[in-house]
């Protein structure tokens, strides 16, 4: 369907110029955007816009695909007796209006929405839940790649102190941000209530998952704009704005190596991606100078690894010791490192370089940083 409007949808650009400049001659694209409706000229015209007094850009946004193109065809045929219609509507903004309309209409066609999968019949009687926190984890998709399914359902059906979240035998959909501030979520969990446990400030609910979307869980990725403060929502509110992003071929995991220059993790997805195969093979081919920043003060450590096993035998160090051996790493509590540590990386080598090299940079960043004074370097 696209396809077939793709010429009249490119006329939009040459619409925008000629309402920027008034002066611009309009004969031109009078008779090319004739031409491009030749065939496409909607016989009942007058019949389909008899209802509409006066066309404005208020009613042309409640315009469907065929008024769209009646209006074309009415503008095109008034021509024939009101000489200078069509040029007023190419000028005026009406025409470009309607054909961003148009695009509009046609981009909601081809979108495949989460209820084209889901077909969720009883949707008056449904809640969606956007969870955008765990445990006070504010970055939830990592409470799901841990694993800890016990605590998003928890967090699923949890009463807060003054409202009930559910009620019996509603149906409840779960969607889990998958990065902060953006539109994306990931669908983990679709349930029905079968006990309303009358508790606040704790579990509210006993329930059972509905086993024909299990398949779904954490594979299929929701594009939704959320821009509302409240988080649990009536299906039919929002449901025909959660757009299918993709539909994953295995369980959402997205901790494929990202390349040296973008890893920036915390403590708890070290522990995690260390061991996946993609990151393993990256970190022991590789010299670095790395860089360790305590996010609760701002101090710094930077180190280097060139050893055997390189990166990867530096940082499973620390995953396994937290402190890696360093002087005043050791001071600081395991649950502190767990808890306020993020590992990136400065300078990436390959195998062959020299360690002198390595040593060399390792120096310059600490001078650089100032980790020796206001940091966690002792040397």
């Amino acid at each position: 369907m696209i396809i077939m409007y793709e010429s009249l949808l490119k006329f939009r650009s040459d619409l925008e110029l000629l309402n920027k400049d008034q002066t611009l001659p309009i004969e031109i694209a009078e008779k090319y955007f004739i031409q491009l409706m030749e065939d496409k000229m909607i016989f009942d015209y007058q019949e389909v816009l008899s209802k509409y007094a006066d066309i404005t850009d208020e009613v042309i946004a409640n315009f469907d695909q065929n008024t769209i193109l009646a209006f074309f065809t009415s503008i095109i045929r008034m021509e024939r007796f009101v000489e200078g219609t069509l040029s007023h509507n190419l000028r005026s903004g009406l025409v470009l209006i309607a054909l961003n309309k148009l695009a509009d209409l046609l981009s909601k066609e081809h979108k495949v929405m989460l209820n084209d999968i889901l077909q969720i019949k009883d949707l008056d009687n449904t809640k969606i839940r956007l969870n955008v926190m765990f445990g006070g984890n504010w970055n939830p998709i990592e409470v799901f790649k841990d694993g800890n399914m016990d605590e998003i359902l928890r967090g699923h059906y949890w009463n807060y102190s003054s409202k009930k979240s559910y009620k019996d035998g509603q149906i409840t959909v779960g969607l889990i941000r998958i990065k902060p501030n953006e539109d994306l979520w990931l669908l983990i969990h679709v349930g029905k209530i079968t006990k309303d446990l009358n508790k606040f400030n704790d579990v509210g609910y006993e329930f059972e998952v509905l086993e024909k979307y299990r398949k779904y869980f954490g594979r299929i990725i929701v594009k939704y704009k959320n821009s509302s403060q409240t988080l649990i929502r009536n299906a039919l509110t929002i449901i025909n704005d959660c757009e299918i992003h993709q539909i994953l071929p295995d369980v959402f995991d997205n901790d494929l190596f990202p390349g040296y220059e973008n890893i920036n993790i915390s403590w708890q997805e070290l522990t995690r991606v260390i061991e996946k195969d993609s990151w393993k093979t990256a970190l022991q081919n590789q010299k670095a100078v790395y860089l360790i920043t305590d996010i609760s003060n701002g101090k710094k450590y930077v180190g280097s690894a060139y050893a055997e096993n390189m990166l990867l035998n530096r940082w499973q160090n620390y995953v396994k010791s937290r402190h890696g051996g360093n002087v005043q790493l050791k001071l600081l509590s395991k649950e502190h490192i767990e808890n306020n540590f993020r590992y990136s990386i400065l300078d990436i080598f390959k195998s062959t370089t020299d360690d002198k090299v390595i040593l060399s940079r390792e120096s310059w960043w600490k001078d650089t940083l100032l980790t020796r004074k206001f940091g966690y370097n002792s040397n």
